[in-house]
């Protein structure tokens, strides 16, 4: 098979949609991503999407999608890919790999990282002499029924307001929260702010919990509301600030989390969870959270 691996180009955006909605993720469930969503994952902060994305072609067949994502405060660049269903995957994600392995130079990244499935293309990166770097365990929910939740008196939960201080506390929280964390690159205010404004993210479903005035934990829900046949929501970051660790908060912003995506309208909830990080993993278990996939991180220097 002949590969042709070119630059993206907006005009083909709907192509590349199509291939990204066609993928037999059981992550999906039915929930499809919109053009408007699309234009804004390849479009943020930072990122030019005619020189970080590419196309992949079997003569005139889009068979492919790549998206660099380049974290320079981390000299590191993360490798996403969509390869369709209808070719030899294998093959594909060969070229691929050999392709950016190349560039890396050229890219101001000391490190090329990549998330794969477990049991897909691990013999590939290996041959190719990627390092294994982090397994990551993701568990799902299912609810049927809005939680019951109590805060310790001195506690006061708030949703984020738009265009307030809240996105710059936000990031504030954020990068102290995960600072010391595996793959974290600390955030900008500006991409806190582009993202809360993302198709699939709401405000309410942005919480802060609070101790005398200040912002000490929160949780970040994702929820596609404009997709009626979506009942699966996604708990994308939970943080407790470190002072206030060991509290039992992480549990109660855990479970605001998903009461609110419960009454958004998720029926079940996807979360993703670094698979040495025993307490977090015991907490979400003793929820209700259950096994449902392994995705596997790979590292290229």
């Amino acid at each position: 098979m002949n590969i042709n691996i070119t630059n993206f180009k907006a005009k083909y955006s709907l192509e590349v949609l199509n291939l990204i909605n066609s993928q037999d993720s059981e992550l999906v469930e039915k929930n499809t991503i919109t053009q408007n969503l699309f234009t804004q994952m390849i479009s943020i902060p930072y990122s030019n999407p005619e020189n970080d994305c590419y196309l992949i072609w079997s003569e005139n067949n889009l068979i492919g999608f790549v998206q660099l994502i380049h974290e320079n405060t981390i000299s590191r660049t993360v490798l996403n890919f969509w390869i369709s269903k209808n070719v030899d995957r294998k093959s594909i994600f060969s070229k691929i790999i050999e392709l950016f392995q190349k560039k890396l130079p050229s890219m101001n990244s000391k490190i090329l990282h990549i998330q794969i499935p477990q049991k897909t293309y691990e013999s590939i990166l290996i041959e190719n002499n990627w390092t294994q770097s982090k397994t990551y365990l993701t568990l799902k929910l299912s609810i049927n029924s809005n939680p019951e939740i109590s805060f310790d008196s001195h506690l006061k939960v708030s949703h984020l307001n738009i265009d307030s201080n809240d996105e710059k506390d936000l990031t504030n929280l954020q990068n102290a929260c995960f600072e010391n964390n595996w793959g974290f690159c600390p955030n900008t205010t500006e991409q806190i702010a582009y993202r809360v404004r993302m198709e699939n993210c709401s405000p309410s479903g942005i919480i802060f919990i609070e101790s005398n005035h200040t912002k000490i934990a929160y949780t970040w829900t994702l929820f596609d509301q404009n997709n009626q046949n979506n009942k699966t929501g996604f708990i994308s970051m939970i943080g407790v600030h470190p002072k206030f660790q060991g509290k039992g908060i992480g549990k109660q912003v855990l479970l605001a989390g998903i009461k609110s995506l419960y009454q958004q309208g998720a029926r079940s909830i996807l979360l993703e969870v670094d698979s040495e990080n025993k307490n977090a993993i015991s907490l979400y278990k003793k929820i209700g959270f259950m096994d449902f996939k392994e995705n596997i991180w790979f590292e290229f220097n």
